[in-house]
């Protein structure tokens, strides 16, 4: 008997809901086949974001934690309102 026709011997005698968890198990084997390539995308996204993260501490602050606070506090009054710190 071949590989093949054991596994499907196999999973005729399972009831129903066994062979469609079969079905999902077999799904993600193959995903984590293709997995590589996406695990490589995912590690280019990550080095992306690391890069530009660490060069904007390169940067001038434009903005203090205090002009963002004045900024936020005068813009919620003039709504008429008013913030409670």
């Amino acid at each position: 008997m071949t590989l093949d026709e054991e596994i499907y011997q196999s999973i005729q005698k399972l009831p129903r809901p066994q062979q469609e968890k079969l079905l999902e198990l077999a799904k993600q084997l193959l995903q984590e086949q293709s997995r590589p390539e996406e695990l490589e995308r995912k590690a280019w996204n990550v080095l992306s974001l690391y890069a530009l993260a660490h060069s904007a501490e390169d940067e001038p602050e434009l903005y203090s934690e205090a002009d963002i606070k004045v900024h936020f506090h005068d813009s919620q009054e003039q709504k008429g309102q008013g913030v409670s710190m």
